[in-house]
């Protein structure tokens, strides 16, 4: 087995994955809409991020990413850049 793949095969033991369900989905169609009238279009994969998060009952989240600045704007999540 390659390092890499015990790499990703033990973080992935150490993780809750979070599944991507209808209601995800289409609270991330929400958000992409409601940042898109308010003339912020971003990354697809960041919006379905962040409706898994509101749908599994997250308030907060830490993302790299600053496009979550923009739906911190349109949802009640708490988004901390680091």
């Amino acid at each position: 087995m390659k390092v890499q793949e015990r790499n990703i095969g033990a973080f992935l033991r150490q993780s809750i994955v979070l599944p991507l369900d209808q209601n995800s989905a289409e609270q991330a169609s929400r958000i992409m809409g409601s940042l898109f009238k308010l003339g912020f279009p971003i990354n697809a994969l960041d919006t379905l991020i962040a409706g898994i998060a509101i749908e599994t009952g997250a308030d907060k989240i830490v993302p790299l990413d600053r496009d979550f600045i923009q739906i911190a704007k349109v949802t009640d999540l708490d988004v901390v850049i680091i």
